[in-house]
């Protein structure tokens, strides 16, 4: 199963207080928490980079154009969830953000990890899948590979008139390498610390509430990526290649 996405993200870091006060606004304006996933849950997402991280530099210098390639699962492991890991591009074009994704088996996860190129490839034929063609090829011709975790706890509130209309508050972000994280069930290293990134997401126009949040509270916009910031806190340990 493919789904494809495409729309506007705009990030916000807060604090808790600010955060919990955002929500019973949200609350009290008619915003429901999405059910879907009962309500709270964790996220874990392993991201692939170039052996010369590519994408990390790009988002550092802010190129219109740029990607990331990652896998992710809505537990605390992969391995909780064996039949339902979502293997994703997210591409950003300049203010629109595209997102496409598909459901894969932890088997065929398994193939792209241990670099089974007729494995992965085979699987991607059977399911008669464009998606995962593309991200086999962007894969291999680029020579990605396992990165790092980031793993985080999300809550999520829809608008009940604009299914489209998503803000998500997430917290207790952590990282660790990937290494680490599959063969020594490693102790995450804590990102931001006690902070809550707010994302807004929507295809056409910001919502009114929102833009009334934005000034009640002065937030301003920020570029701000859970993946780079998660690598800077393991090149603060071990040094990433420039």
């Amino acid at each position: 199963m493919k789904y494809n996405d495409t729309r506007h993200e705009f990030k916000y870091v807060l604090n808790q207080f600010q955060a919990r006060s955002i929500e019973s606004f949200v609350r009290k304006i008619g915003l429901q928490r999405d059910e879907s996933q009962n309500g709270s849950y964790p996220v874990t997402s392993l991201y692939f980079d170039t052996p010369t991280l590519e994408d990390y530099y790009d988002k550092l210098a802010g190129l219109k154009y740029r990607k990331k390639l990652r896998t992710r699962v809505y537990e605390n492991r992969f391995e909780n969830n064996k039949n339902k890991i979502w293997l994703e591009i997210k591409e950003k074009h300049d203010m629109n953000i595209n997102k496409t994704r598909c459901a894969i088996s932890i088997d065929v996860l398994q193939k792209l990890l241990d670099k089974d190129v007729v494995g992965f490839s085979s699987a991607a034929s059977s399911q008669e899948n464009e998606f995962l063609k593309r991200f086999a090829y962007l894969y291999w011709s680029k020579g990605y590979r396992p990165h790092i975790i980031v793993r985080y706890n999300r809550k999520a509130y829809v608008d009940r008139f604009f299914s489209s209309i998503r803000l998500t508050f997430d917290s207790d972000l952590e990282t660790c390498t990937w290494n680490n994280f599959k063969y020594n069930n490693a102790i995450m290293t804590p990102v931001q610390q006690h902070a809550v990134i707010m994302e807004i997401k929507f295809h056409t126009a910001m919502p009114w509430w929102f833009r009334e949040i934005a000034r009640h509270y002065g937030l301003a916009r920020q570029a701000i990526s859970k993946y780079t910031t998660a690598a800077d806190i393991i090149n603060s340990v071990n040094s990433l290649p420039r």
